[in-house]
């Protein structure tokens, strides 16, 4: 089954887009809200990250990155400061940094190692200008877990729809 828009694009039926990051037996679930973007206008994004195991351990260096495509827009900012849902981690355990001309923004984790239990999550605001043409947009999320050690790290990456539409 499939949802046809105006634009003449094809989507997921929801739910059928697999929005989890894994490594090992930790797994993180990604949700973008809104679903669809209007082409050509000044739009927010809230990107939202949810523990989808018993446990996510969380350690200092580990990143998530997020990259918007062109298709999607043109990245004009985001909120320095992380909403977080959680027992066990604040928003001052994360350092969040931006490259606009690179449509990239990053979310660094910075405290002591802490657990995320399922359900926790941290959510990051993005500000986009929308391209000007409805396309099927998307945006890339890189996980890396050690990044700030010495030794090896873990990366994995997964490219989610971020649709533009008329």
């Amino acid at each position: 089954l499939c949802l046809v828009l105006m634009a003449g694009f094809c989507l997921a039926e929801a739910g059928m887009e697999d929005k989890s990051l894994a490594i090992g037996s930790e797994v993180l679930r990604i949700e973008i809200q809104p679903a669809l973007y209007p082409a050509g206008e000044s739009v927010q994004a809230l990107v939202c990250v949810t523990a989808d195991a018993e446990r996510v351990l969380l350690s200092p260096g580990d990143t998530l990155t997020i990259v918007l495509d062109r298709a999607s827009g043109d990245l004009a900012g985001y909120d320095p400061a992380v909403l977080v849902n959680s027992s066990a981690v604040t928003p001052g355990d994360f350092q969040v940094w931006g490259h606009p001309g690179t449509n990239t923004v990053t979310v660094a984790y910075r405290s002591s190692p802490k657990s995320l239990s399922r359900g926790a999550s941290f959510c990051l605001r993005l500000a986009f200008q929308s391209h000007h043409l409805a396309n099927p947009g998307g945006l890339r999320l890189e996980w890396t877990r050690g990044g700030g050690a010495p030794g090896p790290y873990t990366v994995v990456s997964k490219r989610l729809a971020l649709p533009v539409v008329d």
